[in-house]
C-alpha cells in the first residue's frame, strides 16, 4: 500500500525539505478584475473586496497569497495562459470550460443603463442599438448572444459612461457593483441618466486552473464556504459599498 501524508506529516517533515520548494508548494497565484470596488492598486499591493475575501480564505488554510490584477479581459485568459493558478471573474460558460469553478464569492445584478433622453428599459429595446460591455465578460445568453445588438468594448462602466454621454454608445451593461461605483465617480455635468434596467443575474466565483491538486481545490472550497456561512464574506462587501 502507497504511503499517504497527511498536510501535517509535512509540515512536521519541513526542515528535511528544501525552504524553496515548500513556500512554492504552499503559494496561490490569483488574478482578479482591475477595477474598484472589486481591486485596485495601492504601490506593490491589490486591494479591495475581492483581495480582502482571498487573504481570509488564504489565511484559513495556511496558503501564502500571490495577488495580480488586470483587465477583465486579461483575467479570463489567464487560466488558458496558465499565468496563474487562479481568477476571479463571472460565472458562465466559457470559465466552466476553462477551470474548475472553486466557490461562489457573491451574486451580481447585470444592470443596463441608457440617457434620460432615450431611455432603453429592456432587452428588446436594445435591438440595433450600441451596447457598451466590458471586453471579454459574459453575462447571459440574451445579452451576449444577441444577433441584433452591436457589441462596443469598454474597459470598465467609467469609460462606458463617458462613451454614453457623449453618444457613442446607446447603453451600457455592467454589475450593480461596478456600475454604483463609476455613478459615484462619474460627475458628468448635464447629463441625466435613466434608471438602469434588470437584465439578469449572475455571480462572481473563484475558477481554479484545471491541474491544480484535487486536495488544494477542496481546501478552498471548504474555506469560502465557512467565510459565507460565518457571513464574512458579506461583511467585506458592506465594508466596500
Amino acid at each position: 500500500m502507497p504511503l499517504r501524508l497527511s498536510r501535517r506529516d509535512l509540515l512536521l517533515a519541513a526542515p528535511a525539505l528544501p525552504l524553496r520548494a515548500l513556500a512554492q508548494a504552499e503559494e496561490l497565484r490569483v488574478m482578479v478584475n482591475d477595477v474598484r470596488p472589486y481591486s485596485y492598486r495601492e504601490g506593490q499591493q491589490v486591494l479591495g473586496m475581492h483581495p480582502d475575501m482571498l487573504q481570509e480564505m488564504a489565511q484559513l488554510e495556511g496558503l501564502r497569497l500571490r495577488l495580480s490584477s488586470a483587465p477583465y479581459a486579461r483575467v479570463k485568459r489567464a487560466l488558458l495562459d496558465e499565468a496563474v493558478d487562479a481568477v476571479v471573474a463571472l460565472t458562465g460558460p466559457d470559465l466552466d470550460r476553462q477551470g474548475t469553478l472553486v466557490h461562489p464569492l457573491h451574486p451580481v445584478r447585470y444592470l443596463v443603463i441608457s440617457l434620460q433622453s432615450s431611455p432603453i428599459q429592456s432587452l428588446a429595446a436594445l435591438r440595433g442599438k450600441r451596447l457598451g460591455m466590458a471586453r471579454g465578460a459574459f453575462y447571459n445568453a440574451a445579452i451576449n448572444d444577441n444577433p441584433e445588438v452591436q457589441f462596443v468594448p469598454i474597459t470598465e462602466p467609467f469609460q462606458g459612461l463617458r462613451m454614453l454621454a457623449l453618444q457613442r454608445v446607446d447603453a451600457v451593461v455592467s454589475t450593480d457593483f461596478l456600475l454604483a461605483q463609476a455613478l459615484k465617480q462619474a460627475r458628468l455635468e448635464g447629463v441625466q441618466f435613466a434608471p438602469p434596467f434588470d437584465a439578469g443575474g449572475g455571480a462572481y466565483a473563484l475558477y481554479a486552473r484545471p491541474q491544480l491538486p484535487r486536495e488544494l481545490i477542496e481546501r478552498l472550497r471548504s474555506a469560502l464556504a465557512r467565510l459565507q456561512a460565518n457571513g464574512r464574506l458579506a461583511s467585506i462587501i458592506r465594508a466596500h459599498l
